[in-house]
């Protein structure tokens, strides 16, 4: 990997730089593989692998922390609206519950709002762009 060779030779030079470089590495490429990571600290500065590879775990739970989080934010969400287009309109169709499931949480917010004065399922779902129109 020619990327990972410059990046050790960079940091070679300047190994203060290692702990925000892999901060930065973590929380920019997913992809990056622990063993990458480890590799750099080992051929960079051996002596700080212990710590680098804490601070490495640290951020990677932070980071599903957060996905769990906003997942559970858009489940709780999803479940509202959901439940508000039932008791409005009795049921719905399952097209009608795929797109309430796949929306964003800003949208199933804007929903959750806009479902108090919309008279129809089309009111619900219309956009501001469309609501303006008419």
């Amino acid at each position: 990997m020619i990327a990972l060779g410059q990046i050790v030779d960079a940091l070679r030079n300047a190994p203060e730089l290692l702990t925000p470089v892999v901060i930065y590495l973590i929380k920019t490429f997913t992809l990056v593989q622990t063993e990458t990571l480890q590799e750099i600290v080992l051929q960079v500065k051996p002596e700080e692998e212990t710590e680098m590879m804490s601070i490495y775990a640290r951020e990677l739970i932070a980071k599903g922390e957060a996905l769990g989080e906003a997942r559970g934010e858009h489940k709780r969400a999803v479940s509202m609206v959901l439940r508000q287009i039932q008791r409005k309109f009795g049921s719905m169709s399952s097209q009608v519950q795929a797109q309430v499931e796949n929306a964003e949480l800003s949208t199933l917010e804007d929903w959750a709002d806009r479902i108090l004065d919309a008279r129809t399922l089309s009111d619900l779902f219309e956009t501001q762009e469309q609501a303006i129109m008419h």
